[in-house]
């Protein structure tokens, strides 16, 4: 859990704040199983800024891992260990489309079957193993739906305590990538997603990625064990066609999980060698544009006001967590760290009656 500390925060600056970026109390729009106060309270940047768009189950400290080292498991498939009500749900949801789940390969993607964290070598394991890649639309892009809140609710204490429980997700728990990108004249992209995707027409501060299983055109597993960067580095050449990214330019802090979907996501900043201007040009002309980018100043004002723009609204879950992650990311003392926040919290409720 995050290793930061905060002082305290009224109730009623916190409801401010949930109103000024946007975001409900916990229990207002989904019936969850659990106190997601209790989770958001755990990182000092969401109790702070009022964000419930998702929860940092993870945080390795202002001390990043040396390394992220992947272990796969191939012979630990999902599909052969379903859960009876993961299964069913599944099952009715590829009656929709049977021959397009049929062929999608059993190893086109991995999911992330834990976490084991060495304090000695200060390096980290993320054990994996194949996953079909429409488990995530047929589950995890549906789990804000009131169809399946019944698996919802049995299932968001294990998404949310795996890691700790030193367990396994019962949900599919695609390993995927929320990166935040900050250009060498300190500015963070914005970028707006395509209509079609999940999230559509929404802003986000990432660049979003998941792990390509073996049976991927694009493996980011060609051998094992293998380290984390492999895999970032494509990412970066893919999203913005950048192809000169090192693990140097990457700081991974560890790991949240989206609210509306309870998937988690390996929470990453990465500095580039380029000017915000340039970042965009060659985002423009990579293998995946978004429809829209805008580079913002890393700073609590700046940010503010980005995130109080109508024109840069909404936000997808987890990009304020993101955000405040990179806003800190040069700060090693945690009263420097909370000022920031701080100052940002401060800014955004100004003017309470903006909305993200």
């Amino acid at each position: 859990m995050p290793t930061l500390m905060m002082g305290k925060v009224s109730k009623s600056d916190r409801r401010k704040l949930s109103q000024a970026i946007g975001t409900q109390t916990a229990g207002e729009i989904y019936s969850d199983s659990v106190d997601w106060e209790h989770y958001l309270k755990s990182c000092p940047y969401t109790q702070i800024l009022g964000d419930t768009g998702g929860a940092v189950i993870m945080d390795w400290g202002p001390r990043h891992p040396a390394k992220v080292i992947l272990r796969y498991n191939h012979s630990k498939a999902y599909h052969e260990k379903l859960p009876i009500s993961i299964s069913r749900t599944i099952e009715r949801w590829a009656k929709k489309d049977f021959n397009k789940f049929h062929d999608d390969p059993p190893a086109g993607r991995v999911r992330l079957e834990g976490v084991v964290y060495e304090p000695f070598k200060h390096d980290v394991l993320l054990d994996i193993s194949p996953i079909k890649q429409l488990y995530y639309a047929a589950i995890h892009d549906r789990l804000d739906k009131r169809a399946l809140a019944p698996l919802r609710r049995e299932c968001t204490e294990n998404a949310l305590d795996f890691i700790d429980q030193n367990q396994s997700p019962i949900l599919p728990s695609h390993l995927a990538v929320h990166m935040a990108l900050v250009s060498a004249d300190n500015h963070i992209l914005f970028r707006k997603r395509r209509i079609e995707r999940r999230y559509g027409d929404h802003w986000e501060i990432s660049l979003g990625e998941f792990f390509q299983g073996p049976d991927a055109e694009e493996n980011d597993l060609r051998e094992t064990p293998s380290s984390i960067f492999r895999f970032l580095q494509r990412a970066v050449r893919d999203e913005i066609g950048y192809d000169k990214a090192e693990a140097k330019d990457f700081k991974v802090y560890g790991f949240a999980v989206e609210r509306p979907s309870l998937a988690p996501k390996l929470l990453v900043v990465y500095t580039v060698g380029l000017k915000m201007q340039d970042v965009i040009w060659n985002a423009r002309n990579s293998l995946e544009p978004a429809p829209g980018y805008e580079g913002i100043e890393l700073s609590p004002k700046s940010l503010a006001e980005a995130f109080k723009n109508p024109e840069l609204q909404p936000l997808t879950p987890l990009s304020i967590i993101a955000a405040t992650y990179a806003l800190t990311q040069h700060e090693h003392r945690n009263s420097a760290q909370l000022k920031l926040v701080r100052d940002l919290a401060e800014q955004l409720g100004a003017d309470s009656n903006s909305r993200v």
